[in-house]
């Protein structure tokens, strides 16, 4: 796990830290996420943070089923999923708000951040 997400312990809680390379494609998005289910040291009720800030998605914001892909396997293999997406660039922003607008269960929260400071405060619940 050490390869792709670091964890830091922040109060009572882990966070996961994944630091996002240039492009970010759907077969590196599926590559994490298969990482962080197959584990068994992964909480079931994870904190994420993705620091993404100038990383370009390698994919249409219209692709629908890449984004949907994500959202049911996290459902599958998670009780709660907290994901915290640091970003900085208006593209990035655009796309991190289409994710998050597409997911309704309320066991999945997505917040965009500007700060990786802000972003670690929300998933702590402070």
């Amino acid at each position: 796990m050490e390869n792709y997400f670091k964890i830091k312990k922040y109060g009572d809680y882990d966070i996961f830290i994944l630091n996002e390379g240039p492009e970010i494609t759907p077969e590196i998005i599926t590559m994490q996420l298969g990482y962080l289910i197959s584990d068994p040291s992964t909480p079931k009720d994870l904190k994420l943070m993705v620091v993404a800030n100038d990383s370009i998605p390698m994919f249409d914001i219209d692709d629908k089923e890449v984004m949907q892909n994500v959202i049911d396997s996290v459902l599958k293999n998670f009780n709660t999923f907290r994901q915290a997406f640091v970003v900085k660039s208006p593209k990035n922003t655009a796309f991190t708000m289409a994710y998050k607008n597409r997911i309704s269960e309320p066991r999945y929260q997505v917040q965009i951040f500007y700060t990786e400071e802000a972003a670690i405060e929300w998933l702590a619940g402070k």
